[in-house]
């Protein structure tokens, strides 16, 4: 369980134990303000799972917050989307860029 506010500058860690392994993940979001800058256009490989086990509900939610992610890409931002079960797909064979069109026909998948 974790917050969704921006944690601070130096971040937050979230550990999990599950039995005798052990997670951690470290969560940084810092403001625009916060470095002095504004925010950096970026290349995003999105990585998604579509086999048996992702069926019904969870395929679903994938989805649902997949679509918002795309929708919130903005301009200046290239992105491509990788398909995975038995077999490895690509979106688009290049990185396109998150313009209406583009996002528009990668939010349908």
């Amino acid at each position: 369980m974790f917050d969704t506010e921006n944690p601070p500058l130096n971040g937050n860690m979230l550990f999990y134990e599950n039995g005798s392994e052990g997670y951690f993940m470290h969560v940084f979001s810092p403001e625009e303000a916060d470095l002095g800058t504004s925010a950096m256009d970026k290349e995003i490989i999105f990585v998604l799972d579509k086999s048996g086990s992702m069926e019904g509900y969870k395929i679903e939610q994938v989805k649902e917050v997949f679509g918002n992610i795309i929708e919130d890409l903005p301009p200046g931002d290239y992105f491509n989307i990788i398909f995975f079960d038995s077999t490895v797909q690509s979106y688009s064979g290049t990185l396109m860029e998150a313009d209406l069109e583009q996002k528009a026909g990668a939010w349908t998948l």
